[in-house]
């Protein structure tokens, strides 16, 4: 994440203490953008295997209903 020069002269000419909690929170930022992105992967992941699951579900019902058909002849 790069900063614009104006912010960076800024910023060095900050009173420590304050430029050491704004280091803390970037830092705090950047560790939660991680962790967004993580979890986004692992929402992408479960998303995958409930559409497997669902045309696994599909597949089965066809399956069974295609086996009541054959069982009941004639019945619809």
């Amino acid at each position: 994440m790069s900063k614009p020069k104006a912010l960076e002269r800024d910023v060095t000419e900050m009173d420590p203490a304050l430029r050491l909690m704004l280091q803390e929170k970037e830092r705090a930022v950047m560790t939660l953008q991680e962790t967004v992105e993580i979890l986004q992967m692992k929402v992408n992941r479960l998303e995958h295997l409930v559409h497997l699951k669902d045309v696994l579900v599909g597949d089965l019902t066809r399956r069974l209903d295609s086996y009541k058909a054959q069982a009941r002849p004639g019945r619809p």
